[in-house]
């Protein structure tokens, strides 16, 4: 995508020509260069193996972005906040175009309103080294087919992190400790087998 090499060229990235795959590599943080951009994919990211967390807004708003595939070595995907008092959106919030996202073994957190309305996002499998899902984290993905792997390390997820998804199948969440309200409202979750500690 010519436009994300625009914005990464535009920040010193690679040799104000293009960038190479170890150039990419040495990059530690792409902050909110992409907020509000117009770049249509971004599947090349998962070759920024030095980004380990990406932090809040950094993609938000993207209105035309379709796909992405995040970098190897994430392992935190920031918290937002879109409530009354403070507005700082989730890392894919309002990405109404996104259809699909890669995740990579390794990622620990989802954060709060991470793909809320992302509203015909489907392709994303959750790995199972996962932790963490912040409240709203896929929150009005209306169209969002998705199970929650039956091997899986999922501690906490936030409220309404489901709610209005197609999340299906049988959840077991053997190591669990805390579930917010409405986590899985207006899902079509068959049934519970194990909520962990929760009792």
């Amino acid at each position: 995508d010519d436009k994300v090499l625009k914005v990464l060229l535009a920040n010193k990235v690679g040799d104000g020509t293009g960038i190479t795959t170890e150039q990419a590599a040495a990059v530690t943080s792409i902050r909110t260069w992409f907020k509000d951009s117009d770049i249509t994919e971004f599947n090349e990211l998962r070759k920024f193996s030095g980004i380990t967390i990406l932090q809040t807004g950094a993609f938000a708003n993207c209105e035309f972005l379709q796909s992405i595939s995040l970098p190897i070595n994430l392992t935190t995907i920031s918290d937002g906040n879109v409530g009354n008092l403070t507005y700082q959106p989730g890392v894919f919030y309002n990405c109404s175009a996104l259809k699909t996202v890669e995740l990579h073994e390794g990622l620990i957190k989802i954060g709060t309103s991470c793909f809320q309305n992302c509203a015909i996002l489907n392709g994303v499998s959750l790995p199972t080294s996962l932790q963490n899902i912040g409240a709203n984290a896929f929150y009005n993905c209306s169209e969002l087919e998705i199970e929650i792997p039956k091997q899986n390390n999922l501690i906490s997820i936030g409220s309404s992190a489901f709610m209005n998804t197609k999340l299906t199948g049988s959840v077991n969440l053997p190591a669990l400790t805390t579930i917010g309200t409405s986590a899985f409202k207006a899902s079509e979750i068959v049934n519970i087998e194990s909520l962990g500690k929760i009792t």
